[in-house]
């Protein structure tokens, strides 16, 4: 509940962009969590009791489940709680924490928080319901699509209410 009516933010890295993550803020972190990925990649994998061989269904419900995915709840002094995810996307599907990256680790930002191996990933945040995030990254000239970034440059801006819960 802790992110209930909060905000998101979905950044995708291409195949030959940066593909390591660092702490876009400063805190404690709280968890460190990765969700390995439960099929092969572009399917689902089932169970055939007939045949008794394992079926792959490339449209089946299920599909999501290809990615691995991480999770460091990150608590802030000025944001509250941050949600960081990684998301290795298929067909790798890997993300990799630095290994002196644990509960209760203090961090800065601009550390670094990890890696993906070679392939599209993506990078998630959700922060809670008091935080505002503000999207001001460029759009390419004529067109509705934003501009490509490069790591550390600003896409968005967080914005506290008045009166904000976590100072």
């Amino acid at each position: 509940d802790a992110f209930a009516g909060g905000t998101i933010t979905h950044t995708f890295l291409d195949v030959g962009d940066y593909h390591r993550y660092h702490f876009p803020l400063s805190g404690v972190v709280k968890e460190v969590r990765v969700i390995s990925a439960t099929n092969t990649a572009g399917g689902y994998v089932t169970w055939d009791t007939k045949s008794k061989r394992y079926v792959f269904n490339p449209g089946g419900v299920g599909w999501q489940t290809i990615e691995t995915r991480g999770c460091i709840i990150l608590e802030t002094d000025r944001y509250g709680l941050v949600a960081l995810m990684p998301i290795g996307m298929s067909p790798v599907s890997s993300i990799n924490f630095s290994a002196d990256i644990k509960q209760g680790t203090q961090v800065r930002k601009g550390r670094e928080m990890g890696s993906f191996m070679f392939g599209g990933s993506d990078f998630v945040m959700v922060f809670q319901k008091k935080v505002n995030f503000t999207l001001d990254s460029p759009n390419e000239a004529g067109s509705d699509l934003f501009k490509r970034l490069l790591m550390g440059e600003r896409y968005g801006k967080l914005v506290l209410p008045e009166t904000p819960k976590y100072r």
